[in-house]
């Protein structure tokens, strides 16, 4: 007659043991799916919530550059320059308008270095000096008719200036040439008085 603990042990090794694996194994899968689903969703909260921060680290500059007539100018490149020595550029389009993009923050130097024929040999001309922050858009433009007519206004009033000093420094020289000499004063020469004396007898 089989004891109780060899029934128990035979009840262990025969069919019923077998279904509580299957069990096991279907809840390990259902909680391996459950998990996998989690993780999924977890780093796709990640990436929508990184994806934003990751793009509002750089940032751009933009403007307008009209020509001599105050019209917009084509085919003119910018560059910006970084306070780390980091050059990016673009071309003008037919509005006039062009974009940096991608800049990291920092300070920017933004320089035309190229203009379009007949202009060509003309030498680089800075624009400005702006900060980039991150996720933002600096602006730089300008207007070459205003900035002639600023330097032509510049040139003349340091041609004034010159002209003034030069006519009163002239007027000095002609006051110096005509300042008249006093005369040395002279004084009269007094005789020569010789005193004698008489023997008296």
């Amino acid at each position: 007659m089989r004891s109780s603990s060899e029934i128990i042990g035979a009840r262990r090794r025969g069919g019923q043991h077998r279904p509580r694996l299957c069990l096991k194994g279907e809840m390990g899968m259902k909680r391996a799916d459950k998990f996998l689903v989690s993780a999924a969703l977890i780093v796709g909260a990640l990436v929508s919530v990184l994806a934003p921060g990751a793009s509002a680290q750089t940032g751009s500059i933009s403007g307008v550059i009209l020509d001599l007539n105050a019209k917009p100018w084509a085919g003119l490149t910018v560059q910006a320059v970084s306070d780390q020595g980091v050059k990016q550029e673009a071309k003008t389009e037919n509005d006039g308008r062009y974009n940096i993009r991608s800049l990291r923050p920092g300070v920017y130097d933004v320089t035309v270095i190229s203009f379009p024929p007949p202009n060509d040999k003309q030498p680089p001309y800075q624009m400005a000096k702006v900060r980039v922050q991150g996720g933002e858009d600096a602006k730089a433009d300008a207007n070459f008719k205003e900035i002639l007519a600023k330097q032509g206004a510049a040139v003349q009033e340091q041609a004034k200036k010159r002209d003034e000093e030069q006519q009163k420094f002239q007027g000095m020289k002609a006051h110096s040439s005509t300042r008249q000499v006093r005369p040395r004063q002279t004084w009269p020469r007094l005789p020569r008085i010789s005193a004698t004396r008489k023997n008296r007898k």
